[in-house]
């Protein structure tokens, strides 16, 4: 797992280490349609810790959307609902995994995201109700992904709905 995050077997993580950095945003009032970037890194590194608190993260509905684009990229190597992808189920935390899931205050990734040259963080709220204030924290390390062990992270969001005429979803048809 250590290796994954670029810190070397037997090690532990030393976030005062010049080569962590961390990226943490006061309390951000997020207007609907407005879009804020979180984080914007300028060189090749890797993220290591994603964090969004905020009371109103999921409100059952998939209104706040998160960004992320590798390398500048065209199209967002990471673009979903905060619920969705943190796993929230009717506005509850629901996915209290080691990498990624979400609590009573926070949704949280530490899933390791190496990137070549660039990347950028961005919220997106959607909705048409009350601000949201969120507080956010990206950690991230400069070590270089190692390009012939390393992929980059890519989510695809797809949202199916379900006809009443619909009993069932179908994952495979052979």
């Amino acid at each position: 797992m250590q290796q994954a995050w670029g810190v070397p077997a037997g090690t532990s993580i030393d976030h005062s280490d010049p080569a962590a950095k961390n990226v943490i945003l006061p309390a951000l009032t997020l207007q609907p349609g407005q879009r804020a970037t979180l984080a914007q890194i300028k060189k090749g590194g890797r993220i290591t810790c994603l964090q969004l608190y905020g009371t109103r993260l999921a409100d059952g509905n998939a209104n706040l959307w998160l960004r992320i684009t590798w390398d500048d990229e065209k199209r967002p190597a990471i673009e979903a609902p905060v619920a969705d992808l943190f796993g929230y189920v009717s506005g509850r935390p629901s996915m209290g995994g080691l990498l990624m899931g979400a609590n009573d205050s926070m949704a949280y990734s530490y899933l390791p995201m190496p990137f070549d040259r660039s990347a950028t963080i961005e919220l997106l709220y959607n909705g048409t109700g009350e601000p949201l204030l969120i507080h956010s924290t990206v950690s991230y390390t400069l070590r270089a992904r190692n390009r012939t062990e390393e992929g980059k992270l890519y989510v695809h969001y797809q949202s199916d709905t379900l006809g009443s005429d619909d009993p069932y979803q179908v994952f495979l048809a052979t």
